[in-house]
């Protein structure tokens, strides 16, 4: 699989830049952007997604000029990378059946949950924001960073460190949640890493398509906030341990399909 220029790339840096650059939001990261009528908390960290996008927009202009900006976007909105169309069931359900098995077996486990609440009308709406928001983040993970390491590194090495940079990225925003329990960012974090590794199989293997990682990581928040109460019942340990046994899977019994069979020139 060629990743046209990805050796030329500095996803070390960019990954450090990240961090600098979202200070500012983890220092506001305790208001909403949104005003107390809609009841629906958004802290300002969601903002900080077009820091990843912005940056692969720089770099790529930096390494490649404005064909490599251009290559990016086609990236980001073109459907016809995903040439094997049943991907688009791990794209669209992998989530959606992680939270429904998620449900049915907190209780199992002692963690009671209300009867399930779905916001249906705000389905569609959320969904729509929330697809712009990984643009955001994609265009940066996904569009720059994973190719640089993949160069580097195989799949699952490639994987593990962007699924770290990921979770850790997030520490700030997890804890100034304040949920009840410091275990909740712990396994937040944890599967934080299971879901990268899935990402990067669906990604390696749809032709390294920025535009089936936008959907799925849309799918991501999608399935949470659709969870009992606007996510406000989620409890990330049950789904750490089904999405660990998944990427599992991935490795032991399909580690040839994690790097992608496809051979195509992107950016």
């Amino acid at each position: 699989m060629i990743d046209r220029g990805s050796k030329d790339r500095s996803p070390f840096l960019f990954i450090l830049m990240v961090f600098l650059l979202s200070i500012p939001f983890y220092w506001f990261n305790d208001q909403s952007v949104l005003p107390k009528s809609f009841h629906l908390y958004a802290p300002t960290f969601i903002l900080a997604t077009i820091i990843p996008v912005s940056l692969a927009n720089l770099f790529l202009y930096r390494e490649r000029g404005r064909e490599g900006v251009m290559d990016l976007w086609r990236n980001v909105f073109d459907p016809r990378r995903i040439r094997n169309k049943l991907w688009y069931i791990p794209i669209f359900l992998l989530m959606p059946a992680t939270m429904l098995a998620t449900y049915f077996l907190m209780p199992l486990i002692g963690k009671p949950i209300p009867d399930s609440q779905f916001p249906i009308l705000m389905a569609p709406v959320l969904l729509a924001v929330f697809i712009v928001l990984a643009i955001g983040e994609e265009a940066g993970w996904s569009g720059y960073v994973i190719g640089g390491l993949q160069a580097r590194w195989d799949a699952l090495a490639s994987s593990i460190v962007l699924g770290i940079a990921w979770a850790a990225w997030h520490v700030v925003p997890f804890i100034q949640t304040h949920h009840a329990s410091n275990w909740w960012t712990v396994w937040q974090c944890l599967g934080t890493v299971p879901l990268r590794l899935l990402m990067v199989w669906i990604y390696n293997n749809t032709g390294r398509s920025i535009l089936a990682m936008v959907l799925f990581h849309a799918m991501i928040n999608e399935s949470e906030m659709m969870f009992p109460d606007l996510g406000s019942h989620y409890d990330p340990f049950v789904p750490f341990v089904i999405l660990t046994v998944m990427a599992v899977i991935v490795v032991v019994w399909g580690g040839k399909t994690l790097a992608g069979r496809t051979t195509v020139a992107i950016a």
